[in-house]
C-alpha cells in the first residue's frame, strides 16, 4: 500500500461500503493469495510472442 494511504477507494452503489478484491482457486474454491499462487504464461502472449504452443489451453488443446 502506499504510505499515504490507497490511492482510490472502490465503493460499493447500494451501501457506500468499500469493495475488495478476492481471489479464488477456480479448481477447489479457496481463497487464495499472491502467496498461493505463480502466475505462467498463457496462450495469449505466447501467439504474441510467436512461441510453440500458441493457441492451445494448458492441456494441450487447440483453443
Amino acid at each position: 500500500m502506499a504510505p499515504d494511504g490507497p490511492p482510490a477507494h472502490y465503493r460499493h452503489h447500494d451501501c457506500t461500503g468499500e469493495a475488495h478484491a478476492r481471489l479464488t482457486c477456480d479448481a477447489c474454491g479457496t481463497d487464495v493469495t499472491a502467496h498461493d499462487i505463480a502466475p505462467e504464461p498463457g496462450p495469449g502472449i505466447l501467439a504474441h510472442l510467436g512461441r510453440p504452443g500458441a493457441g492451445q489451453s494448458a492441456d494441450g488443446q487447440q483453443g
